[in-house]
Formats: C-alpha cells, structure tokens, sequence
C-alpha cells in the first residue's frame, strides 16, 4: 500500500511541476515596446518599518526611473520606525515633487496592512503597485508594467521578485529556492490557476479594491489574500509579467534563523487558506516532502523503504531540474548544479519543519513578536 502510495505522489508532483514548466515557456516575454500614452497615473505605495539601511537606495531606483515623474508618485508609510528611516526618507523627498511620507498614528498588530489601506486612501493613482522597501529596481521597471497594463488592461498584474548579491552556499540556496517559488508562480496564472505572489511586485487597478480584499484575520499576507479575492471574480485577469526590465530584486536573509522567522510568518496565513488550487498544492508538496523525510529515516531499519526514497527522490529532482533549469536561463540566474543538489537534499526536512512548526508558533517581525494563531 505504502508503494502504491507514494508512487501515486510522485506522479502527481511530476504532474504538477511538468504543467508549471510548460505554461511557464507559454507565457509571451514582454518586449521592449513601450505602449504608454500618458493616461495611467501610477501610485507606489510602501509600507516602511526599521529600514534605515535599505530605504535609499529603494528611493533612488524609484527617483531614476525612466518614466514622466507627472505620471507617478511614490507613497511611503512608516510603521513606527525606531531606527531613522524617516529622516532618511524625509531628507530625500525635499528634492521631489511626487514622494509622499505618511505616518501611522495609531498601532495595530496588522501594521503593514493597515499602512497600505491608508496609503491607497491617500493616493491618487488608477494603478497600484506595491513594493518593499528593502528592493531595487531597473530605470525601465515603471515603464514596462504601465505598458504592459495598457496593452492588455488586466485587473492584476503579478511580476518577478529576485534575490540579488548571493556570495555563499546559503545566499545561494535562497535565491534558487525564491527563484522556484516566483516561476511556479508564474506557471500556475498561466494555467489561470494563480495560487503566489509577492507583495513586492504587485501591481493591481484601484477600483477594483475594497478593505475585505486584505483579510484581516491574518496577520500577514496581504498579497496573497489580495491576490485570492480577486481570483474569485476576476480569473481571467490575473496576469504575470514575464519581462526581465520588470523584475524587482531584494536581498537574501543575512542568518539561518532570519530565514526560519520570514518562512514561518508565510507559513502562518495557510491555515486561512479557502482557495482549492492553493490548497491542493499546498498538500501535494507537504506530501511529496514528508513522503521523502519519512521514507530517508526509515531506510536506516528497513531496504523497502530505501527503494522508496530513490523513488521519489529521483522523480522530484528530474522534473525540478528541468523546471529551474529553463527559469533560470530566462531570469539570467546562473544555475549550479551543485547548489541544486544541496537544496533537493535539505528542501524536505526544512519543509517538514516549516510547515508543521510555522502554523503553532509565533514570529518576529521587524523586531515585532507576532502570533498568527
């Protein structure tokens, strides 16, 4: 029965990531035609907390953007900074006329909903994209996604988020990892099917929100329930920019526990999870993993069980390396085999981890404990 049972995962798993793989290569590359009439006015709202570090540079790859600065503005919130992002913002702004700061009054344990919510009551914009203070982008980014948006007019628009500077073994493992989240992502619209994206490129039409859409019962996810509600009406319509002048790139987490605290805070908001392809997804990859882990322990007492995790290991790295292969030659990511090789090995034990310990326990962050549950 065990055999029976986990051969009919792996098959499922191949299955999943076989269509991730082809509707991936289906989605057209936007190219370099700018369609822009001037019509859109673009508002980029960013939620803001500790990020004295980081900020500026957010701030001057928005400021050089190749884009008419009377068709944008930049709002910024800032959640209770207890370091001197707000200065550093606040200096900065004196030299534009489109930047705007903006700062919570009263604290809420959803901080970075509830400064997005004011941002898009503050602004001014038909379009929304939404960023994170800790990114970067090209001087073409802007003027990609207002032309893709004009050219095909979708309700939401999901686009690339990379990791950037990766230097050792563990910076790289983050960055193919993240890498596979952000083209099953994109496989998974094209099957319109949408079940990820990432806050710090998003890009969704104004009218179309209302305060439900954030969901309140979670603490984070903000993207992803957005993502979810529109879903509902509007499937058809939830596009991913496949552009490399449209990708947002962010950094790596500096420590191992650092990393833990991100995963367990996306981890928190699946037990709200009411959308069947998530969930199903969800399951099949708990599965495909825990099937891996339990089988690897049980080989040290018995052979069968051996033969089993040779199995679903080697179904899982088949199609995963063609997938991440093919992405990564896209994105310009240089793809090492060797940190392929580490990752399929330590992915089901990190996953197992994560997933049971991520939906009980609390996590940090930006120096906030928050509990989920």
């Amino acid at each position: 029965m065990i055999y029976i049972f986990c051969t009919f995962i792996a098959f499922l798993y191949f299955l999943q990531i076989y269509f991730y793989n082809k509707y991936f290569k289906k989605i057209l590359t936007f190219e370099k035609k700018f369609f822009f009439n001037k019509k859109v006015f673009i508002s980029i709202l960013v939620a803001v907390r500790n990020e004295e570090k980081n900020i500026f540079h957010l701030l001057n790859s928005i400021f050089k953007q190749n884009f008419p600065k009377k068709n944008f503005e930049l709002i910024l919130v800032d959640d209770f900074s207890e370091d001197k992002t707000s200065e550093i913002i606040e200096k900065f702004i004196e030299k534009t006329d489109n930047f705007l700061l903006l700062k919570l009054k009263n604290k809420s344990k959803n901080g970075k909903k509830y400064a997005l919510k004011k941002a898009i009551k503050k602004s001014k914009g038909n379009l929304i994209i939404t960023t994170d203070a800790d990114c970067i982008m090209g001087k073409n980014w802007l003027i990609t996604i207002a032309s893709y948006y004009e050219k095909f007019r979708p309700k939401m628009i999901v686009a690339p988020v990379l990791l950037k500077g990766e230097k050792t073994l563990f910076q790289k493992m983050q960055s193919l990892e993240f890498l596979s989240l952000i083209a099953s992502s994109a496989g998974a619209i094209g099957m319109k099917k949408a079940i990820m994206c990432n806050g710090a490129n998003l890009i969704y039409e104004k009218k179309i929100i209302n305060d439900d859409f954030f969901f309140e019962k979670s603490v984070s996810g903000d993207d992803i329930f957005l993502m979810l509600n529109l879903k509902k009406k509007y499937k058809n319509q939830i596009h991913f920019l496949k552009s490399k002048d449209a990708i947002v790139f962010t950094k790596s987490q500096k420590t191992f526990s650092d990393f833990i605290e991100q995963r367990k805070r996306w981890t928190s908001k699946s037990k709200f999870y009411k959308d069947f392809d998530i969930i199903y997804v969800s399951i099949l990859i708990f599965l495909k993993n825990f099937l891996l882990f339990f089988n690897f322990i049980l080989s040290f007492f018995e052979k069968k069980y051996f033969f089993l995790f040779l199995i679903l290991f080697f179904t899982k790295s088949l199609i995963d390396f063609i997938f991440l292969k093919r992405t990564s030659k896209f994105f310009e990511k240089e793809f090492e085999k060797r940190i392929f090789l580490i990752l399929q090995f330590v992915y089901p034990f990190y996953i197992v981890f994560v997933a049971i310990y991520g939906n009980f326990a609390s996590f940090i962050w930006k120096k906030r404990k928050i509990n989920n549950n």
